[in-house]
C-alpha cells in the first residue's frame, strides 16, 4: 500500500464507518497481483478466513515449536464456515484490500465476555500487501502465545492448544500493515522439544528472515537446524539455496592503511567472493545430494553450481605422470679366448 491509498484505507478500516452493531465482526484482507480479478477474489476469502478465525470460541488450533529464539507456528481454523454478511472493496496500487461483515451469535458473545483476553501485535512490510499481512498475522499469534513458553522457550518445547480470537484491529502504513490481535489462548499440551521439533522452528526463522534480506541470521538459523537434524538432505539443499539468493558474503570494510591501495577492476575485487559463495553451495549440494541420492534436483543444482564455479576458478590441469626410464641393460661381457692345455 503506498501513500496514495492511506486516506482511503484509513476511512474504509476505522474513521469513516458508523457505529459497530452489537456483536458484529469485522475482519479484513488484502492481496496483490497484476490481475485485478484473481487480487481482488484473493482479497475477500482472505477476509472471509479472518473473519471465520473471530466467530467461535476455540475456533482456531494451533502447534507453537520454540527453540531459543527461534520459533515456528502452525495454525488452523476449527469453526465451522459461517456467512458472512457483506463485504466491501478498495482498490490499492498494488492489490486489493476486502473487508468482510458478520455477527456473532449472542451464545458466542457470552462465552467471551467471560474469557481473559491478551493482547499481540505483528509488524510486516512487503510488496505484496497479501504476503505482508500474513506475516503480520502469524507474527501477531506469536506475540500472544510467546509468554506461555517463556519458562521453556530456552531449552526448547512444543505448545499444541486453541484460540479463542475477540478482534483482529490492522493499521495501514504507507509500505506495510500491522495487526493486534486481542485473544486468549488455551494450552492443551505443553511436550518438550525433540530434534526435529527444534529444527523447524530454526527453519521457519531462517525463511522468515530470508524474507526480510537478513542473510547473516538466516544462515546462522538455518546452521541450528542442521546441527539438530544433520542427515537431513533438505536443509543442505536450503542452505545452497539461500547462499544463492544472498550471493557473495558482503566484504568487511578496509582498514585505514588499506583504504589509500589503489583498488584493481571491480570484478577483480568481487572475484574471490564470488568463488568463496560458490564453493559454500556446492559443498551443500554435495551434502545434500550424498543423503538423499534419489533427487535429481539437488544433481541438477549441484552440477548448475559446479559449472558456475569452473568458468571462475578453472580446474588446474592434470599433472602428467613423471616419465619412467627403463634403466640400461648392463653391457654384455665379452667371451674370453679359450686356452689349449
Amino acid at each position: 500500500m503506498n501513500a496514495k491509498n492511506y486516506a482511503f484505507a484509513l476511512c474504509f478500516v476505522v474513521a469513516c464507518a458508523p457505529t459497530v452493531p452489537k456483536n458484529q465482526v469485522i475482519a479484513y484482507g488484502l492481496a496483490g497481483g497484476k490481475n485485478h480479478s484473481v487480487a481482488r477474489t484473493a482479497a475477500q476469502n482472505r477476509a472471509i478466513a479472518s473473519l471465520q478465525w473471530m466467530m467461535a470460541v476455540d475456533a482456531v488450533s494451533f502447534t507453537y515449536r520454540v527453540a531459543g529464539q527461534d520459533s515456528a507456528l502452525e495454525t488452523t481454523s476449527v469453526a465451522a464456515a459461517g456467512k458472512f454478511e457483506s463485504t466491501e472493496f478498495v482498490p490499492l496500487a498494488n492489490g486489493w484490500a476486502s473487508k468482510a461483515v458478520a455477527t456473532r451469535s449472542q451464545a458466542v458473545a457470552d462465552a467471551m465476555a467471560a474469557m481473559t483476553f491478551a493482547m499481540g501485535s505483528g509488524e510486516a512490510r512487503r510488496e505484496d500487501p497479501g504476503v505482508a499481512m500474513l506475516v503480520a498475522q502469524t507474527r501477531a499469534v506469536r506475540a500472544v502465545l510467546a509468554p506461555l513458553a517463556a519458562d521453556c522457550a530456552e531449552a526448547g518445547c512444543k505448545l499444541t492448544g486453541t484460540l479463542t480470537i475477540k478482534e483482529i484491529r490492522p493499521e495501514f502504513f504507507d509500505d506495510g500493515i500491522k495487526l493486534t490481535l486481542v485473544a486468549s489462548a488455551k494450552v492443551v499440551r505443553q511436550d518438550a522439544a525433540v530434534a526435529e521439533d527444534r529444527a523447524a522452528a530454526h527453519v521457519a526463522s531462517a525463511v522468515e528472515l530470508a524474507q526480510e534480506k537478513r542473510w547473516a541470521q538466516a544462515l546462522e538459523s538455518l546452521d541450528r537446524a542442521i546441527s539438530e537434524t544433520p542427515d537431513a538432505g533438505a536443509l543442505y539443499a536450503q542452505r545452497g539455496t539461500l547462499l544463492s539468493l544472498r550471493g557473495p558474503a558482503p566484504r568487511p570494510a578496509a582498514a585505514p592503511a588499506a583504504a589509500t591501495a589503489p583498488a584493481g577492476p571491480a570484478e577483480d575485487q568481487e572475484k574471490p567472493a564470488k568463488i568463496a559463495n560458490l564453493k559454500e553451495i556446492v559443498a551443500a549440494f554435495t551434502r545434500a545430494a550424498e543423503l538423499d541420492t534419489g533427487n535429481e534436483k539437488y544433481k541438477r543444482d549441484l552440477a548448475d553450481a559446479q559449472a558456475k564455479l569452473a568458468l571462475l576458478e578453472p580446474p588446474p590441469p592434470p599433472v602428467a605422470a613423471p616419465e619412467t626410464k627403463t634403466p640400461a641393460a648392463p653391457p654384455k661381457k665379452k667371451a674370453g679366448k679359450k686356452h689349449a692345455k
